[in-house]
């Protein structure tokens, strides 16, 4: 299957990291959605049709932080792959704890090749 059948939501509270991220993904051929809160992530996963494939969402936000929307989406759409993403070390991110200690991470500043290989690699691999 090819990535332009492929939905990926993009979460972030920061609108230049969004807008790049955006970008990166948009010209390799996906599909892109937004969301700049956890809020507003759960509600386009909630009603999206056809329904999303991947999101990729920044650890660190405001009221509903990355953890926190991985935990309710593991319960919603467990199925669904996450990646995470995060200024911080993973080492810091995750020995806070994590809803999917596998999830896949990106550390900021990341390129598009880093990028697309990562979403590639979950939603266009063979299984």
């Amino acid at each position: 299957m090819d990535r332009a059948a492929k939905r990926v939501l993009l979460v972030d509270d920061e609108d230049l990291v969004r807008r790049l991220a955006r970008r990166m993904l948009d010209e390799a051929g996906y599909q892109v959605l937004e969301a700049a809160h956890g809020h507003e992530a759960l509600d386009i996963v909630g009603r999206a049709d056809p329904a999303i494939d991947l999101v990729v969402t920044d650890v660190v936000m405001p009221d509903i932080d990355g953890r926190e929307l991985g935990l309710r989406l593991a319960r919603s759409a467990p199925e669904l792959p996450i990646v995470y993403i995060s200024a911080f070390a993973a080492s810091d991110i995750f020995n806070r704890g994590s809803p999917r200690p596998e999830a896949p991470f990106l550390q900021k500043p990341f390129g598009a090749a880093e990028l697309v290989a990562l979403v590639d690699s979950l939603l266009l691999a063979p299984k």
